[in-house]
């Protein structure tokens, strides 16, 4: 496929004083896209595989700033462009139904991405990988059905690994690379459906968001990160009409 796509401009309804009458209002971007694929599939083989590239016009970028170095709260985001940029990479997913009980999938993905130099409040950022961009993330799901012993059960285990990445478009801050893995046992029989579950069964702890603002009363700059859920246990029940 070729293909052309867009962000609409807009208005940054930020209260920060200091930002121009010409960062106010943030452009179109515009994305022209190239990707090719290709399927194969016989018996219980299913095998894809997908590269593509996009070069951006006048990329969007989310930045942070704060207008009281003083207020903490004041802390605020916006909307500005870029010149330009471009991502390309690919995608490899394989799934296999090794026998009448195991059937497994995998996946791998790469991707490159890059940012044009930009000012913001009189400093250069830029040149360099996007944020929240991970190079490669890959992983695996495995299916075991049970029902030879109780009839609709099945074991679901999955693990997803990702690469280490940029927290902002401001800052050299990197996440650190982290491997997640869920499991669940699923229960289905006429229309009632029942899932018993473990999201992040390791109990990691992995950063997902990553800033830099003044929040004590030292009154200086320092990185503050956020993190994603631990592990965590629950049951799901749905009924079909």
């Amino acid at each position: 496929t070729v293909s052309r796509g867009y962000k609409t401009a807009g208005i940054n309804q930020t209260q920060a004083p200091f930002l121009s009458d010409s960062l106010k209002i943030y452009n179109t971007e515009f994305c022209n896209n190239i990707d090719i694929g290709a399927i194969y599939a016989q018996n219980n083989l299913k095998i894809e595989l997908s590269a593509f590239y996009m070069h951006r016009i006048n990329p969007q970028l989310r930045l942070s700033h704060q207008m009281d170095p003083y207020d903490p709260t004041s802390f605020d985001y916006a909307t500005f462009n870029a010149n330009n940029g471009y991502n390309y990479g690919f995608e490899f997913s394989l799934d296999h139904k090794i026998s009448k009980k195991v059937t497994l999938g995998s996946y791998i993905s790469y991707l490159q991405t890059h940012i044009s130099s930009f000012s913001y409040l009189g400093t250069v950022y830029g040149n360099r990988a996007l944020a929240h961009s991970p190079n490669n993330k890959y992983g695996f799901n495995l299916i075991y059905d049970l029902s030879e012993k109780i009839k609709g059960l099945n074991l679901n285990i999955n693990s997803n690994y990702i690469g280490y990445f940029y927290f902002e478009e401001q800052n050299d801050i990197m996440s650190n690379p982290y491997n997640l893995i869920d499991i669940s046992f699923n229960y289905k029989v006429s229309n009632i459906e029942l899932s018993l579950w473990s999201k992040n069964v390791t109990n990691t702890k992995y950063s997902i968001r990553g800033y830099q603002f003044v929040l004590d009363p030292t009154y200086e700059v320092k990185d503050y990160q956020s993190f994603g859920d631990p592990r965590s246990i629950g049951i799901t029940l749905d009924y079909n009409m």
